[in-house]
């Protein structure tokens, strides 16, 4: 049973390094307009803007294996606010909790992004920023580690805790 309200600490905590890669014509309209959030079944920590936490090198990754013709890289700062940070046990549960619950109430999705979507939409908890790890190959460093390779991802709910904006890279795809 789910009490009617969840309470996460705003959190003053700023990653001074989020990383977001994207095509030059996006980046571009992010300066006429600012940024604009994601939503759709693609966006797994729900709806927001998506950083890479203190890894240009993904931000890069994640450019590349879109082919983007022209792509520039945003360094900028992220002012967590009420962050959902499944590095805590206790907001894994408040996720589980809510699953039940779609599933008792046979909710046709069930993705980790509606449930967050859902908490957040329906005032059952404020959420600024959701940050979670997830491990992107299944293996270990080397043979006999218990390492992983993780990046660690920040979606941002409330557009305005992204703050000081700047080009952290950029360049074009080589034809060659």
């Amino acid at each position: 049973m789910l009490p009617e309200t969840f309470s996460i600490p705003v959190t003053t905590q700023v990653i001074p390094d989020g990383y977001h890669g994207i095509s030059r014509s996006e980046f571009e309209k992010i300066e006429k307009r600012g940024f604009k959030s994601s939503k759709g079944k693609k966006d797994w920590l729900g709806d927001g803007v998506y950083f890479w936490e203190s890894t240009p090198a993904t931000a890069k990754w994640w450019v590349n294996s879109r082919e983007l013709r022209e792509w520039v890289i945003i360094k900028a700062s992220l002012a967590l606010g009420a962050c959902f940070n499944f590095a805590n046990p206790e907001h894994c549960d408040i996720l589980d909790a809510c699953r039940e619950m779609f599933a008792e109430n046979e909710r046709p999705e069930c993705s980790d992004a509606a449930i967050i979507n859902f908490l957040a939409e329906n005032n059952l908890c404020h959420i600024d920023s959701v940050r979670c790890a997830f491990q992107y190959d299944n293996k270990p460093l080397y043979d006999g580690s218990r390492i992983c390779r993780y990046n660690q991802m920040i979606c941002m709910r409330t557009i305005g805790n992204i703050t000081q904006i700047e080009i952290f890279e950029s360049g074009e795809k080589d034809d060659k």
